[in-house]
Parts: structure tokens; C-alpha cells; sequence
């Protein structure tokens, strides 16, 4: 997997390694490049936008498609508690990014 970082409008760069808020210009306004390892833009995101760390991403991912097979079987009472902690858990993960990269 490459590793990304963000080209903002004076010329540096930035690392969203363990994720943070971007600052920078909305999509209207140019936007922020994504930059792969090579230099080379890959995508474009705006200031505003959350970026999480590959950890923080499959956790979210795991507790989703797990809520989601309980949403399948319908069991609601279930994927309720499993949303619930999963909530809080982003809750914690922006809390940890503010200390490295506070907006």
C-alpha cells in the first residue's frame, strides 16, 4: 500500500498518517491534492474533510460489516448496541487525532 500525503497550497506537504481534519480549499476552490508516494496526484480532497489512519479505518470497517450481518438477520436490538459502541468508538478515534493534528 502507498503512502499518501496531502499537497497544500504553498507547496509542502502534510501527513494525515494517523488522520486528522484537513485544512485547506473547498473542491470549488482546487481542493487538496493526494499525493502518492511517487508525487503523483491520485485523488482530491477539502479542507474540512476527515481523514482516518489505515488502524482506525478497518476497525470502523470490521464493526460495520458486523452491525451489517446483524442488520441482515434482523436482529435490530443487536446492531442497535454494536452502532452504539461503534459511535463512541469514532468519538475517541477524533479525540486521539486532535492531540497529533489538532483543526
Amino acid at each position: 500500500m502507498s503512502k499518501l500525503a496531502f499537497k497544500m497550497r504553498s507547496g509542502g506537504k502534510t501527513s494525515y498518517a494517523k488522520g486528522g481534519k484537513t485544512i485547506g480549499p473547498s473542491h470549488n476552490e482546487g481542493g487538496i491534492e493526494t499525493l502518492d508516494e511517487s508525487g503523483d496526484a491520485v485523488a482530491e480532497i477539502e479542507g474540512g474533510e476527515r481523514v482516518f489512519s489505515v488502524e482506525h479505518t478497518q476497525e470502523i470497517e470490521t464493526k460495520a460489516e458486523e452491525i451489517s450481518s446483524f442488520l441482515k438477520n434482523e436482529d435490530d436490538d443487536t446492531a442497535n448496541e454494536l452502532a452504539t459502541v461503534l459511535g463512541y468508538r469514532v468519538v475517541e478515534m477524533i479525540a486521539e487525532q486532535e492531540k497529533v493534528n489538532p483543526s
